[in-house]
């Protein structure tokens, strides 16, 4: 398996519907085939 690379705006999207999804990180992560502690970094650099 090779990784891709996901945009800054993805990652935005990502965390968007995360948020309104009200999943707990991992399941999220797990349905949507990203990496758990990825989506985590995320989450707190679009909280600053």
């Amino acid at each position: 398996m090779t990784r891709q690379r996901i945009s800054a705006s993805t990652w935005h999207e990502h965390v968007a519907h995360w948020r309104s999804s009200g999943l707990p990180v991992q399941a999220y992560a797990h349905e949507h085939n990203i990496g758990v502690e990825r989506l985590r970094y995320w989450v707190r650099r679009i909280e600053r």
